[in-house]
């Protein structure tokens, strides 16, 4: 650590990011020493997923069928443990268990949803 990076190092580093913006856009921005992935929130699959459960649990008391369609929607986005292939990342297993605690939350009062408009028999 704190040794200066070879002019080698640098010039791939230039290459995968100069690959990675031709696939991704300009969303990957130079800052200082460094880059930063800039993302519009409302874009990230995880960010959407828990405003729809936030605006679901809202609407719960008034509107349970939007809420059961709203859910199964945000349901849907879920493709197996959250991060999976990001499990040795130091610091992520925190924001693992509050998403997989989330969805458990999605699931029970989709469920409730259910139930409340009287969609017995599809479930």
């Amino acid at each position: 650590m704190g040794e200066e990076a070879s002019a080698g190092s640098r010039s791939t580093l230039q290459t995968y990011v100069s690959n990675l913006r031709q696939v991704l856009g300009d969303v990957l921005v130079h800052v200082r020493n460094g880059y930063r992935l800039e993302v519009d929130p409302g874009l990230v699959d995880s960010v959407q997923f828990t405003r729809g459960l936030e605006e679901s649990r809202l609407r719960m008391a008034t509107a349970p069928d939007t809420v059961a369609t709203e859910l199964r929607r945000v349901l849907a986005m879920w493709r197996g443990r959250p991060y999976a292939d990001l499990m040795d990342v130091p610091g992520l297993e925190p924001e693992i268990r509050r998403l997989e605690f989330l969805r458990l939350e999605a699931v029970e009062l989709r469920i409730e949803a259910e139930l409340v408009s009287g969609h017995h028999f599809e479930l």
